[in-house]
């Protein structure tokens, strides 16, 4: 599920793996965490509205990335593509915009793998 050390493609892995959990996810972990603790009417909206406008940032170059590419890494299916994936399913629900275009056709690959679907049945 990820290229052998060493190699230049397991630069790139280790760049989107870190990508997906450390950047793309945090700004919404933030969102998801800031609803709990500041619910209802105590939400404060320019905190989620920063946090969205980050996660909006890293879809867009996410999608800048994946032109004429099936996976991130081109045709090859690994673990940065589960990462990346559980991301852009967080992304979809929190980013009021939705996903940038250039990330949908891969979000759509992503979502229509037989494992996810049995992931989220």
């Amino acid at each position: 599920m990820q290229p052998a050390a060493g190699t230049p493609e397991h630069g790139t892995y280790l760049q989107w793996s870190w990508f997906a959990e450390a950047t793309f996810a945090r700004p919404l972990g933030e969102i998801v965490n800031h609803g709990r603790e500041f619910p209802g009417a105590k939400r404060i909206d320019s905190v989620v509205t920063e946090m969205q406008n980050r996660a909006q940032l890293c879809a867009q170059a996410l999608g800048d990335a994946m032109t004429d590419r099936t996976f991130i890494l081109g045709e090859r299916f690994t673990a940065a593509d589960i990462m990346l994936g559980y991301t852009l399913m967080l992304a979809e629900r929190f980013l009021p915009q939705g996903l940038p275009a250039n990330v949908v056709p891969y979000w759509e690959t992503l979502s229509n793998r037989p494992g996810y679907k049995k992931a989220v049945s």
